[in-house]
């Protein structure tokens, strides 16, 4: 079987929450990397839903989904990662996701 691949650029935005004393405000009703964007064109436009994920917690997400992700660069709040599922669990095609998992415990892999 294939190994479906995606990238994903990301943010952690909790940065934006941070209070003066060190603490933070976060929004209890939502979490507080999913926004309402608007953007203007002349006009006032419809929002558009937008979700900043922290690396984590698009890891947790992923993994609860039968995902694989893989951070190929982290600076500072921003990400890439490699997000991939394999089709076939025990599939001798399944090479490269049983070396992720193999080099991720012997810590060759984060």
């Amino acid at each position: 079987m294939m190994t479906v691949k995606s990238f994903i650029y990301g943010t952690d935005i909790l940065y934006m929450y941070e209070e003066e004393d060190s603490g933070f405000s976060i929004p209890a009703e939502h979490y507080y990397g999913e926004l309402d964007y608007t953007y203007y064109k002349g006009e006032s436009e419809n929002p558009v839903k937008w979700l900043y994920l922290g690396s984590e917690n698009l890891k947790d997400a992923a993994e609860s989904n039968g995902f694989k992700v893989e951070l190929v660069l982290e600076e500072g709040d921003s990400y890439l990662a490699d997000l991939f599922k394999c089709k076939n669990k025990h599939s001798a095609s399944n090479d490269y996701c049983n070396l992720v998992e193999g080099l991720k415990k012997t810590n060759f892999l984060i």
